[in-house]
Formats: structure tokens, C-alpha cells, sequence
């Protein structure tokens, strides 16, 4: 026998006037199969004495027999006859039922409804008896119909019962299966944050900064999902969870804001400004100093002030020279997730096709330091350029 239940069958003697069921309930283990016998009418005339095996555990939880004159399905567990179903989140329901009263074994079963999540139906086969089994994660009132078809696959003449399975909150803290991610977005750009959580009645409760700090809860976002304001700076969220039984913290997600040329046009021009492309465009150079307003951005220059040409210099000691330049920090205003790169290139004769990296001025972060680096020309003559460029963080 399955499930290592020690079973004991027994013959006994009963006079019925309709085939009845006896039926294993299983109270305390996950349902997985029915020991079922259906009793055949002994004889033909009047009412006949029949033999019946009945199966009970040596535990003695017994069996249920339902017989009646009409066709109908009949709950055995956990509630016997009734239409509704009462059960416990985070506890363990075997939802029994049983059609009688029928001349075929039912050959297949449905359930039209939504089941309260953490349950299964078994959809029995050749069997007139059926189960939902599980554990329920979620209270509530959850209505259902069982349908027992006479045929494969829901077809054929069919009974069918509606039933209410009622979940009470049970003692089940809240657990978290899925943390919010990180992620990142433009300057002035919304996201949305999500969290997955196990257990009965779950409340939620955003909130800014460190994890486990209540002193900055996020307005109306009380759910498992909320959408940020528009952002223009980095900003940490997490989320309580909690339910009567109890309260958990997710981890921080962190939401990283890269600046764009648009936000750092915003710190930099008025309104009126910025409604004239003429003035603010990228391609404009309000200044007059031949930088425009993109490369000023890229450069870390301010663009309604006439400012050098950012250029790389070059001083002569020797066979040798000297390449030096100020590496800016991308700090400051509109420049929220990012980083200011520089590379020296050079080239021997200003061909597009030509210009190759300088050894040791390849790739170098911009933390607002000075660069010099002493290069050996090797009897060529060439020309010399910076390269900067902006990397997200």
C-alpha cells in the first residue's frame, strides 16, 4: 500500500437498495490515490443482502458511505455533505468528493472556478470519486463546481455541485519568493518596482532609503507593485510585507538615474531657452566660443559661457614631449550615472582613417586629476587630438 499507511480490510453485511462507496479519507497526508469498492446489486428482485468491503485505517479514520436514490456529488472531506468548504491557509485541505447514484463509473472530472492558489485537482479517472488537495496560500471565499462526465475528456451526460471553499487567514508569516531588482533609467523617467510573497492576507508598504528605515514610506503604494514618481536622482526602495502572523523586509532596490543631454539642458537654460533649439539645441553654441551645446556637455563646459576649446597640450623636452590635459569628473549637474572617459589620438597626416590611440592615454577616468605623459615621436611628425566620451556608471 502507498504512503505507508498500514490498512486492514474487513467483510461485513448490510442490506442497501443502491450500489454504495466506501472511500479512504486521508485527514493528514496529501491525497494521492482512493481505495474504492462499489457494491453490485446481488440480485434481482426486491431488496437483496450484499457484501461489501469497507477500508479503514488502523488509525481509524474510517470511511464515508454515501448512498441515495438520486444522482448527486456529495463532499466526504473535510466537511461531510456540505456545500461549503472550510479550510486554513498554510494548512494542509483534502477536499473529497464523490458522485452517487449512478450505473458508470465516472470516466473523468472538472473543476470550473479558481482555485485559491496553492491547490490541485487531481482529476480522477474511472473513478466516482475526485479531490483537491494542497495547502492554501491565500484567504478568502472561492466559489467552484465540480462536474463528473460519464465519458473521457468531459464528455457525455454529466452531474455537476457548486461549492464555496472558505479560507480562513491562517498562521502563516509572509515569506518572499521574488526581491525587487535594481535597474536604471533616464533622468525624469518613471519604473516600476515588483515583489513576490507567499502567505495568507499580505499587506504591503513601500518606502525610500535603507532597508528596515520606516521614516520615508512612499504614498499610496501599498501594493505588490508600484510605480515610481519621475526621477532625477538615484533613490532607494524596499517594501514591508506583513500579515497577522507576521513581517518581512524585502532587500533595497536601487534605482539608478543616468542623466541625457535633455536633463542636463535643463540645469543649464531657463524655460524660454530651452523652447528655443536655436539656443538650447544640441547642435546650437549659444556662447560663440565653437563648442557646442553636445560637446559642451560631453566635455563638462558650460554653455552660455565662451570657454578654450578643451585641447590636449603638448610641451617639447628634447628627442621626448609631453602630452598634459585636465581630466574633468563627470560631477555636477545633468550628470547623474556617468562617468567622463579620455583618450589622446594621433595621427600623420588628419586622415579620418588614420587617428590611433596613444599608449598609455587609451582609456583614462575623468576624477578631476592631471594628466602628463611622456611621448617618444620616433623621427615622425604627427598630430594629436582628445577624445572624451560619457559611459553610464
Amino acid at each position: 500500500m502507498k504512503q505507508g499507511l498500514s490498512l486492514v480490510a474487513k467483510k461485513c453485511r448490510r442490506t442497501v437498495t443502491k450500489a454504495g462507496l466506501a472511500t479512504l479519507v486521508f485527514n493528514k497526508v496529501p491525497v494521492t490515490h482512493f481505495i474504492v469498492h462499489e457494491a453490485r446489486l446481488a440480485g434481482t428482485i426486491g431488496l437483496s443482502q450484499v457484501v461489501k468491503w469497507s477500508v479503514a485505517t488502523v488509525a481509524g479514520l474510517g470511511a464515508y458511505d454515501a448512498v441515495s436514490g438520486a444522482t448527486v456529488i456529495t463532499q466526504l472531506a473535510p466537511s461531510v455533505g456540505s456545500s461549503t468548504v472550510p479550510a486554513e491557509a498554510g494548512e494542509l485541505l483534502n477536499f473529497i468528493y464523490q458522485v452517487t447514484g449512478r450505473d458508470v463509473e465516472a470516466d473523468s472530472w472538472e473543476v470550473e472556478g479558481q482555485l485559491p492558489a496553492g491547490l490541485v485537482h487531481l482529476n480522477s479517472t474511472n473513478s466516482n470519486v475526485d479531490a483537491i488537495t494542497g495547502t492554501p496560500t491565500e484567504a478568502g471565499e472561492f466559489f467552484i463546481t465540480v462536474r463528473a462526465y460519464e465519458k473521457p475528456d468531459h464528455r457525455g451526460e454529466n452531474q455537476s455541485k457548486a461549492f464555496v471553499i472558505q479560507v480562513a487567514p491562517g498562521n502563516v508569516p509572509p515569506a518572499i519568493t521574488t526581491q525587487p531588482d535594481s535597474v536604471r533609467i533616464n533622468a525624469g523617467s518613471t519604473t516600476t518596482l515588483r515583489v513576490m510573497a507567499s502567505g495568507p492576507s499580505l499587506s504591503f508598504q513601500w518606502y525610500r532609503g535603507t532597508a528596515g528605515d520606516t521614516s520615508s514610506p512612499v504614498p499610496n503604494a501599498n501594493g505588490a507593485s508600484f510605480a515610481t514618481s519621475a526621477l532625477d536622482t538615484t533613490t532607494n526602495f524596499w517594501v514591508r510585507i506583513s500579515n497577522p502572523a507576521g513581517v518581512v523586509d524585502s532587500g533595497v532596490a536601487v534605482v539608478t538615474v543616468v542623466d541625457t543631454f535633455t536633463s542636463w539642458q535643463t540645469h543649464h537654460f531657463n524655460q524660454g531657452q530651452i523652447s528655443d533649439p536655436l539656443t538650447s539645441g544640441p547642435a546650437s553654441d549659444p556662447d560663440g566660443d565653437g563648442t557646442t551645446n553636445e560637446e559642451e556637455f560631453i566635455f563638462g563646459t558650460r554653455p552660455l559661457v565662451a570657454e578654450a576649446r578643451l585641447e590636449p597640450r603638448i610641451t617639447a623636452q628634447g628627442a621626448h614631449f609631453t602630452i598634459s590635459f585636465k581630466a574633468r569628473a563627470a560631477t555636477g549637474p545633468g550628470y547623474s550615472g556617468l562617468t567622463r572617459h579620455f583618450g589622446v589620438e594621433m595621427s600623420v597626416d588628419l586622415t579620418d582613417s588614420d587617428w590611433a590611440m596613444v599608449p598609455g592615454l587609451t582609456d583614462l577616468v575623468g576624477e578631476g586629476q592631471e594628466v602628463s605623459v611622456q611621448v617618444s615621436p620616433n623621427g615622425n611628425a604627427g598630430f594629436y587630438r582628445l577624445k572624451v566620451w560619457l559611459l553610464e556608471d
